[in-house]
């Protein structure tokens, strides 16, 4: 038996015995699970952060429409006029049309950085407060886990637990 192929064996064994006594222990535990997205989406407060968050990008929205109809007027006019201006003048309005392109794009670089800055000032609070009346769920119930059964997680299975959705929203005062 080579190395690699005891080391295998070890943790194998290794896996198998820690495996079997959290197993054991498994059953002592109290699990629970709440769907956390459907939970937040259920608060007051996160119906009023998307209202500020759409006012907000609406407003960035808004600039950058105002920036392009300010570039396509001058490509329209340098257009218009390109047959009376001279190579050098053509040449500089054209220079200037891309440097305008170009702080378009960085502003909608900055605006989406902003956007995502907004989303977290807004939303921030609303996860801290979920957060501290899952845990006060949690010590109030004597639950060792409240996992998180959101679609997309990496919850697979949560038959098993109890949802503490509605204990969760009673301790935020929801319904």
């Amino acid at each position: 038996m080579t190395i690699r192929n005891k080391i295998a064996t070890l943790f194998t064994v290794i896996a198998i015995t820690l495996g079997s006594g959290f197993l054991n222990n498994a059953n002592a535990q109290k699990i629970g699970h709440v769907n956390l997205n459907q939970l937040v989406r259920s608060m007051p407060e996160f119906k009023q952060a998307q209202e500020n968050l759409q006012k907000f990008q609406a407003s960035l929205e808004n600039e950058i429409m105002e920036m392009q109809k300010e570039l396509e007027e001058k490509a329209g006019r340098l257009e218009r006029d390109q047959a009376d201006l001279t190579e050098l003048v053509r040449q500089r309005k054209v220079r200037e049309l891309q440097e305008m392109q170009g702080k378009i794009q960085e502003f909608m670089g900055e605006a989406q950085q902003n956007l995502e800055q907004q989303q977290e000032k807004e939303l921030q609070p609303i996860y801290d407060r979920v957060e501290k009346a899952i845990n006060s769920v949690a010590r109030e119930n004597e639950y060792t886990y409240i996992l998180d059964s959101s679609e997309g997680k990496t919850v697979l299975y949560a038959g098993g637990g109890d949802d503490v959705g509605p204990l969760v929203k009673s301790q935020l005062g929801i319904n």
